[in-house]
């Protein structure tokens, strides 16, 4: 399941370039899949979750996020 709603917050609402668009029966999940936040970043590359991780950094703002930079 976490699979799939990681693939459906991941591709784009439009066709981009070699991209396919959304499926019109996802399109109701976008929004809930971008949602979800994992607190346990070791996990991410035994489960595969670390697409739905990358660039997540929650906190305050005031936080610089080092990864992106």
């Amino acid at each position: 399941m976490t699979a799939k709603l990681t693939r459906i917050a991941n591709m784009p609402l439009q066709a981009k370039g070699d991209q396919k668009a959304l499926p019109a029966d996802e399109l109701p999940w976008k929004t809930p899949a971008e949602l979800p936040v994992s607190m346990a970043p070791d996990v991410g590359t035994s489960t595969n979750l670390n697409p739905a991780m990358d660039g997540k950094i929650f906190g305050a703002p005031v936080v610089v996020d080092y990864e992106t930079d």
